[in-house]
């Protein structure tokens, strides 16, 4: 789920430092058990998001996460999804095989958020 704290954080972040720019940037999401349907974990981004060495606290479990933004629809029709997903599962293939991840399992539970935000 995305918290108004993210939009909030983000809006933020891209007038005064992401700009024009559509690159890759870090962010952190954290999952934990809904107190609705304890069976069904979930993933929240909120305005912590932008602070990747931020650690949730309580039941909630880190996240790693990349962000792509893109400035227009037409570059966010146009990206090619497919290479970026491959990347980032590229990422996480390399954590199991360096053993990154054993040190670290939340790299295991690493996301991709694509979105035009204007």
């Amino acid at each position: 789920s995305l918290d108004p704290g993210y939009w909030q954080e983000l809006g933020k972040r891209k007038l005064e430092e992401y700009q024009l720019r559509e690159d890759l940037v870090p962010i952190r999401g954290s999952y934990g058990k809904n107190y609705r349907n304890i069976r069904t974990p979930f993933l929240s981004l909120d305005y912590t998001a932008f602070d990747v060495g931020y650690q949730p606290t309580g039941l909630d479990f880190p996240s790693p996460g990349l962000l792509r933004n893109m400035n227009t629809i037409a570059s966010f029709n146009n990206i090619d999804k497919k290479e970026l997903l491959d990347t980032c599962g590229r990422l996480i293939l390399e954590s199991i095989k360096n053993g990154d991840c054993l040190k670290n399992p939340s790299l295991l539970t690493s996301f991709l958020l694509l979105m035009y935000a204007d």
